[in-house]
C-alpha cells in the first residue's frame, strides 16, 4: 500500500484503510473502494487530503499503524462522552479515559523504537477527538524515549489525552471554522485552555500534573503562548511535551485547523522554533520519532526520477530504501527499481 495526495488519485487505486466523516464519524468509502478519483472534489471539502491505496506500483508494502482502529474508536468514543458530559455541565467518569492510557502505553512499550508516520495523523478524521488520541500517543512516545516510569506515563497521558476537552461546549461555528480566525474569534477559542483547566481541577482522578496540561499547553518558553504568557522555568515539562506535539498537529497531522503543511516544512517549522517555543533537546528527540520521508509516500529525486517509500533506515530519515515507478520523462517504469539512499549518496530526495 501507500498513501498518496487527493489531487494524485488514479482509477485503478483500490482504498485500503475507510474514510470517515471528520464531522458525524460515519463511513464515506468502505475499504476495498475504487473510482476515488470521483471523489477527489468532496474528500478536499471536508477536509481530507490524504489516503492508503493499493496499487501495482506498492501492493506488497506495509505500512502497520501506530494505533490499532479498535484502540482509536475506542480511545475516541470514551474521549466523546467526557465530551458530551462537559457540554451538559454535567461530571463524567474518567475510569475509562484511564484503562485507554495503560493501552496506550502498552503499545509503545511493546515498541519503544518506532517511527510514526505523520500522514496516518492526517487520516483519522480531523476532528478534535482523533486529534486528542494523535496527541496522547506521540507524547507517551515522547515520554518512552524521555525514559519515564509508569506513574509519569499515566499522568502524561491523562493529560494529554484530554487536553482539548476545553473546546466542548464552544460554539459549533468556531469550531468548524476552516478560515483565519477574526481577532475576537482568536480569543475566544484561547479561553479553551482555562475552561478546560476548570472542568477538571476537581477530579479526584486527574492528578494536578495532568491538569496542568490542559491549562499550559499553548505556553512558549519565550513567554509568547497563552493564557497567562509564562517562561520556560514555569511550564511543566508534561506540558512542554503536550504543547510541542499540538503544534506538529496543527501544521501537518490531524488537528481541524490543520496547516496541511508537508512533512517536511513542518519539522523545519519546528526547528527553527527550537530555542524559543520548544526546548531544544525536546524537538531533536521529537523529530527522532518522525520520519522526514514516511513508509509509502512518493518522493522525487534530484535526477527527476518519481519513487515510493518501501523502507526506513535507522538515524537517516532522509536516506530511506526507495522504489522507481517512473523515469525523469515521466514514463511509468516497472517493475520498480528499488534503491537504497544510504548507499546511493549521488542520489537526494528533492
Amino acid at each position: 500500500m501507500r498513501i498518496v495526495a487527493v489531487e494524485e488519485l488514479t482509477a485503478d487505486m483500490e482504498l485500503v484503510r475507510e474514510v470517515l466523516d471528520p464531522d458525524t464519524g460515519r463511513i464515506l468509502l468502505m475499504k476495498g473502494a475504487r473510482g476515488l478519483v470521483h471523489h477527489a472534489d468532496r474528500l478536499r471539502g471536508i477536509g481530507i487530503h490524504y489516503l492508503y491505496v493499493k496499487d501495482d506500483i506498492a501492493g506488497d508494502v506495509e505500512i502497520p499503524a501506530a494505533i490499532a482502529e479498535e484502540t482509536r474508536i475506542c480511545a475516541e468514543q470514551a474521549l466523546d462522552r467526557i465530551y458530551e458530559k462537559c457540554e451538559l455541565d454535567q461530571r463524567p467518569d474518567y475510569q475509562q479515559i484511564k484503562q485507554t492510557v495503560r493501552i496506550l502505553i502498552g503499545k509503545i512499550l511493546d515498541n519503544p523504537d518506532m517511527l510514526v508516520n505523520v500522514y496516518e495523523m492526517q487520516c483519522c478524521g480531523g476532528d478534535f477527538l482523533s486529534h486528542s488520541v494523535n496527541v496522547a500517543f506521540l507524547s507517551l512516545l515522547m515520554g518512552s524515549r524521555l525514559e519515564y516510569d509508569d506513574e509519569k506515563m499515566q499522568k502524561l497521558g491523562m493529560g494529554a489525552l484530554l487536553h482539548d476537552i476545553g473546546v466542548a461546549g464552544m460554539p459549533s461555528s468556531l469550531l468548524k471554522n476552516r478560515e483565519e480566525f477574526t481577532v475576537e474569534e482568536k480569543l475566544l477559542y484561547e479561553q479553551h485552555a482555562v475552561i478546560g483547566y476548570y472542568r477538571v481541577k476537581d477530579s479526584w482522578e486527574i492528578s494536578p500534573l495532568s491538569r496542568g496540561v490542559l491549562l499550559c499547553h499553548h505556553e512558549r518558553s519565550d513567554g509568547s503562548g497563552y493564557p497567562r504568557r509564562l517562561l520556560k522555568g514555569d511550564i511543566h515539562e508534561f506540558s512542554r511535551i503536550v504543547g510541542l506535539v499540538d503544534c506538529l498537529e496543527e501544521l501537518a497531522g490531524g488537528h481541524p485547523f490543520s496547516r496541511r503543511l508537508s512533512i517536511q516544512e513542518a519539522l523545519e517549522i519546528l526547528n527553527s522554533k527550537a530555542g524559543d517555543w520548544f526546548d531544544r533537546e525536546l524537538v531533536k528527540l521529537f523529530v527522532d520519532c518522525i520520519p522526514a520521508c514516511p513508509t509509502g509516500t512518493t518522493v522525487l529525486l534530484n535526477d527527476g526520477r518519481k519513487a515510493v517509500v518501501v523502507a526506513q533506515n535507522k538515524g537517516f530519515p532522509l536516506r530511506p530504501v526507495v522504489r522507481i515507478f517512473e523515469d525523469a520523462a515521466g514514463k511509468r517504469v516497472a517493475p520498480g527499481q528499488e534503491v537504497d539512499l544510504l548507499q546511493a549518496n549521488y542520489l537526494v530526495i528533492v
